[in-house]
């Protein structure tokens, strides 16, 4: 480097100085040649610190090691900017008509010869004991949905239900419409009757049936905030109408098929002729080929909280 920047200085002296004059400068009338070498120092002196500062400050290797050291600074900064983007989860958009909604069931799936007998309003002190006799004669399990205060009356025949192989789920405690309830008002009429359930069989249910199948979105909403399933029915017999043995027979003969649940009751003013037509109702059913099992078989859902105690629970009773 330093050779290079000699022979520089050099090529600038003879551009500066030129050849030198074989002719005596003082014949010519030039100046003196000692004055004229001494200003020639004095620029070369100049030019020579002058072109080492520049040489110096220029120096390509410094450059180089400059010039990779704003690369890396850069890289750098632009590595911060990008992290806290690559870090950061993007999120999906949410959907508001995905937020979540109680499951109501209407019927089962239509794949298999099976369906469902459910039956309202009980235990009562009349027709219900009758109905488990032809259900345990027929072999033939079913699904109960209790009112919370007749089954607080009769515990006798809640553990029989279950004993016997039925399930027995959640009809409220006092079978309101409720729709014209509170929200607290509707919480408690759930509440009040898994927990009587819960203390007569140590079980609390997760099946919920709507008194009059009334429901509104509101009430729907509760429901789903206590844990429950919703499962209303395909095929209503009205029996608690006082129709005849035989109009609630036909009724189940034209309107069931796979995957159908039957509503009838086990508990009013008038059943006679739902006690009269179950056998026969049962009959025709085996007889297209149809078995006949409980809700949560026909839908594959749990009939029960697999927790020890429900909510709001107290101790069971023994």
């Amino acid at each position: 480097m330093r050779k290079a920047v000699w022979v520089i200085v050099f090529l600038l002296c003879w551009w500066v100085v030129g050849p030198v004059p074989l002719e005596d400068p003082r014949a010519s009338g030039a100046p003196d040649l000692s004055d004229r070498r001494g200003m020639i120092e004095k620029k070369l002196k100049l030019l020579d610190s002058q072109t080492l500062m520049s040489e110096i400050e220029s120096s390509p290797t410094e450059k180089k090691d400059e010039n990779e050291k704003k690369q890396r600074q850069r890289k750098t900064e632009n590595d911060r900017q990008r992290e806290p983007e690559q870090k950061k989860p993007s999120k999906a958009p949410v959907d508001r008509d995905e937020q979540k909604r109680p499951v109501l069931y209407y019927q089962g799936p239509s794949d298999q010869k099976r369906v469902a007998l459910t039956f309202d309003d009980g235990p009562d002190w009349r027709y219900t004991a009758r109905i488990l006799d032809i259900l345990k004669r027929e072999k033939v399990r079913a699904t109960f949905f209790l009112v919370g205060r007749m089954a607080e009356q009769r515990p006798d025949l809640v553990r029989r239900m279950v004993r016997e192989g039925h399930v027995v789920a959640n009809h409220t405690w006092n079978h309101p419409n409720l729709p014209r309830l509170r929200d607290e008002q509707v919480k408690q009429e759930i509440e009040r009757t898994n927990r009587v359930i819960w203390e007569i069989t140590g079980r609390s249910p997760v099946l919920f049936r709507a008194p009059y199948g009334s429901l509104s979105q509101r009430v729907e909403r509760l429901i789903a905030e206590e844990g429950m399933t919703i499962v209303h029915w395909n095929v209503d017999t009205r029996d608690w109408d006082g129709r005849s043995s035989d109009q609630i027979i036909q009724t189940v003969r034209q309107q069931a098929g796979p995957g159908s649940v039957i509503l009838q009751h086990t508990a009013g003013r008038n059943l006679d002729n739902t006690v009269a037509a179950l056998p026969q109702i049962i009959a025709d059913l085996k007889k297209q080929g149809y078995t006949m099992v409980t809700v949560p078989e026909l839908l594959g859902i749990p009939a029960y909280e697999e927790s020890e105690e429900p909510r709001t629970i107290g101790a069971a009773r023994n």
